[in-house]
């Protein structure tokens, strides 16, 4: 198994379920593993005031973006946009 597809499953798996709440550092983390995943670079500050640009690409299949550690990518997606639209996340709920 290749160490980026390895990686994406840990993470998936040990590092995204423990992840929940309302805060902004939530949202925070999410928005830089979000990056992270994405193999990208970007001001932190203005996504975690906004982080749609992150999500909506996610919503299609077939539209995804290209990701580092795509599974983990797309779970994220979700969790972002729950926290966003309900104002809380958990990786069992989104």
């Amino acid at each position: 198994m290749p160490e980026e597809r390895a990686f994406d499953l840990q993470l998936l798996q040990k590092i995204l379920p423990r992840i929940q709440g309302s805060s902004q550092s939530v949202k925070r983390v999410l928005v830089e593993l979000m990056l992270m995943c994405l193999g990208q670079k970007k001001n932190v500050e203005e996504l975690v005031n906004d982080a749609s640009d992150l999500y909506k690409p996610w919503r299609r299949y077939a539209d995804a973006p290209q990701a580092v550690y795509p599974q983990s990518a797309r779970k994220i997606a979700y969790m972002l946009r729950r926290l966003e639209d309900d104002g809380f996340t958990s990786f069992w709920i989104s």
